[in-house]
């Protein structure tokens, strides 16, 4: 999304990141459809009713910095929560709370991975499952984004996106596909436990280079 935002205006970027995702968290929750737990959907799905009718009610939108430094945030919230209170997919409540984060993050900051991904470090899910799950609730996440700067912010009517090449949206789509293709097989080859603790790392990193951002932005 960074470098879509870089190269494009911002619902262009939007546009183009969100079909991208959607193929890609599409072909991934395919491949890993087996291992899917539904039975979070439901209350996720509440959780994104509640985000979409609060982005339709209200005028509001964070500037840059501020929704950079606070994405950049999470993680390390996260961690410093105590165990006992620690965000876990599974427990009851938590999935609504997902929803609404994840959509909130999802139309305010185009993204919404590191997010979406402190839900599941301290679940008790394989890594299959917690892959397959967050793909198909990104799928759900992107396909919401697309409406929204698509129609209901307009940005289709407005053709701001009229300048961007097929070719580009199938370019983008062949790379997010073939990157998929690669990472189940690297998932495939982990452990549990690496997935977890370079899941952690990785989270932190992001973490920093989205706060450095954001008070770059300052």
């Amino acid at each position: 999304m960074g470098v879509m935002a870089w190269l494009l205006p911002v619902p262009a970027a939007m546009i183009l990141h969100g079909v991208t995702q959607t193929a890609s968290n599409g072909y991934r929750a395919f491949l890993h459809s087996a291992h899917i737990h539904w039975g979070v959907l439901t209350g996720y799905l509440v959780g994104v009713a509640l985000a979409v009718s609060i982005f339709l009610i209200a005028d509001f939108v964070p500037n840059t910095a501020t929704v950079l430094i606070t994405l950049g945030s999470f993680p390390f919230i996260a961690a410093a929560i105590p165990k006992r209170f620690a965000l876990d997919m599974m427990r009851p409540g938590t999935p609504i709370i997902c929803g609404l984060a994840v959509t909130v993050c999802q139309l305010i900051a185009g993204v919404s991975g590191p997010v979406l991904d402190i839900f599941y470090v301290n679940s008790a899910l394989t890594r299959h499952q917690i892959v397959a799950t967050k793909a198909i609730t990104q799928v759900i996440g992107h396909v919401i984004k697309l409406v929204y700067y698509g129609f209901i912010v307009g940005t289709l009517l407005n053709g701001e996106v009229d300048n961007i090449p097929w070719y580009m949206f199938a370019a983008a789509i062949l790379l997010a596909m073939t990157g998929t293709t690669i990472g189940k097989q690297v998932l495939d080859r982990m452990s549990d436990h690496n997935f977890r603790l370079w899941s952690q790392r990785l989270l932190m990193v992001v973490g920093l280079i989205f706060i450095g951002r954001g008070l770059m932005l300052l």
